[in-house]
C-alpha cells in the first residue's frame, strides 16, 4: 500500500474520524505484519507532528506499560506481534493508547489464539442488539456498542469466544468441550448455562449474573484474587483495578431485561443509568454541574419507549427543577432554576 494513504488511515484513526464500523478491521490491519516499515514510518510521522517533546520518559513507559498490560504483552506473550509492535511502541503508548480501551479484547484474543482459527466478529453499534447462534447451538444476544469475536467452528477439547460490552449466553450443554467468554481481564468458564455479562472497556467494572446452571470466574490480570464458583441468582462484580470480586444475591432476570427490549435498573447512579440510556439510543449526555450523578434510581423502561417519553420520565424522577434538551443525537440535563457549569 502507498506509505502516503497508510499515513492518512493512521492520521485519522489517530484524529477519531474513522467509521465505528470500521475502526476494529483498520486497528486488526494496523497490528499486522503486511506493510511493517511503512506503518513504522506513518507512525513515527504522527509522532514527531504532536508534542511528543512535552512527554516526559516515565510517562510514556506508564503508558508503555498500559499497552502492553491490554495487549496481553506484560507476562507470558511477548512474541505476538513484537516484530511490528517493537519498532512503534513509543509512539503507540501515546498515540494510540486511547484507542485501545474499545479493542482490547480483540488484541487480547490475538495473543491467545492460533492463525488456523477462522475467527468472525460481530460488532453492535448503539441504537442496537443483535442475536447470533454459534456452531454448537449456543444462542449469544449483544447488547449496544458490543464487540464479540468466535470462532466459525469450535475447537474439539474448548469452546472460546471474546466480548467486550455486554451478552446474554444461553450455552449449549458439553461436558466435553468448555465454554469460556474471555473479556480481556476476567474469565468466565461453563459448560452449560444461562448468563449475563458487562463488560464495556470504559466501565470501571465487569457485572457477571447467573440465571441457570453454574459457572466459575478467574482473573486473568490478578490471578492471585483466585476465583468464584456461582449459583443461580448471584451476580458477582470484578473491579478491574483491584482484582477483587464481589458476590452478592440478586434475582437475575432483573439484569437480562434488556434481552427483550427493556433497561431495568435498580439501586443504579444517575451517571450509569444515563450510560446506559445513551446507548441504547445512540445519543450522547452532557450534564449541569449541579446534577447529581451520584444518586440512585430504581425503575423500569419498556422497549417501545422513544428517547423523549424517557427523558420525561427522568426529568420527573430527578426533580429540583432539572430541564433537558434533545439536539440530534446530543441531550443536556440542566437545572433551569439554579444555574451552573457544565460537566
Amino acid at each position: 500500500m502507498d506509505k502516503h494513504k497508510i499515513y492518512h488511515l493512521i492520521r485519522n484513526l489517530s484524529d477519531g474520524l474513522v467509521n465505528k464500523d470500521y475502526r476494529g478491521k483498520l486497528l486488526r490491519w494496523l497490528v499486522n505484519d503486511k506493510d511493517a516499515a511503512e506503518k513504522d514510518a506513518a507512525l513515527f510521522r504522527l509522532w514527531n507532528e504532536t508534542d511528543g517533546s512535552a512527554v516526559s520518559q516515565s510517562e510514556t513507559l506508564q503508558s508503555l506499560s498500559e499497552v502492553k498490560s491490554r495487549l496481553g504483552m506484560d507476562k507470558e506473550h511477548h512474541q505476538i506481534k513484537y516484530s511490528i509492535m517493537s519498532g512503534f511502541m513509543k509512539c503507540a503508548a501515546v498515540i494510540l493508547l486511547p484507542l485501545l480501551s474499545g479493542v482490547s479484547v480483540w488484541l487480547y484474543m490475538d495473543t491467545k489464539t492460533t492463525k488456523s482459527i477462522d475467527m468472525l466478529e460481530c460488532f453492535v453499534p448503539n441504537g442496537e442488539q443483535k442475536e447470533i447462534v454459534l456452531s454448537d447451538g449456543t444462542n449469544v444476544k449483544l447488547n449496544s456498542g458490543s464487540l464479540f469475536i468466535y470462532p466459525a467452528k469450535f475447537e474439539k477439547d474448548s469452546r472460546k469466544v471474546y466480548l467486550t460490552g455486554e451478552a446474554f449466553f444461553d450455552v449449549a450443554h458439553n461436558e466435553k468441550q468448555p465454554f469460556t467468554v474471555h473479556t480481556g481481564r476476567l474469565d468466565i468458564e461453563v459448560l452449560g448455562t444461562k448468563f449475563n455479562v458487562e463488560a464495556y472497556s470504559d466501565d470501571p467494572e465487569i457485572t457477571t449474573t447467573l440465571k441457570q446452571g453454574k459457572v466459575k470466574l478467574s482473573s486473568t490480570s490478578h490471578p492471585e484474587q483466585g476465583s468464584i464458583v456461582m449459583r443461580p441468582d448471584e451476580q458477582v462484580i470484578y473491579n478491574v483495578k483491584s482484582g477483587k470480586m464481589q458476590l452478592s444475591a440478586v434475582h437475575a432476570e432483573d439484569y437480562s431485561s434488556w434481552v427483550g427490549g427493556d433497561m431495568r435498573f435498580i439501586e443504579r447512579p444517575l451517571s450509569e443509568v444515563m450510560k446506559v440510556i445513551g446507548r441504547k439510543y445512540d445519543v450522547s449526555f452532557r450534564y449541569d454541574d449541579k446534577i447529581n450523578l451520584g444518586e440512585l434510581y430504581t425503575i423500569v423502561f419498556r422497549e417501545k419507549e422513544t428517547i423523549e417519553q424517557v427523558m420525561k420520565v427522568m426529568k420527573s424522577l430527578i426533580g429540583n427543577g432539572m430541564e433537558y434538551s434533545i439536539n440530534e443525537d446530543s441531550v443536556y440535563l440542566y437545572l433551569e432554576k439554579k444555574g451552573g457549569g457544565m460537566k
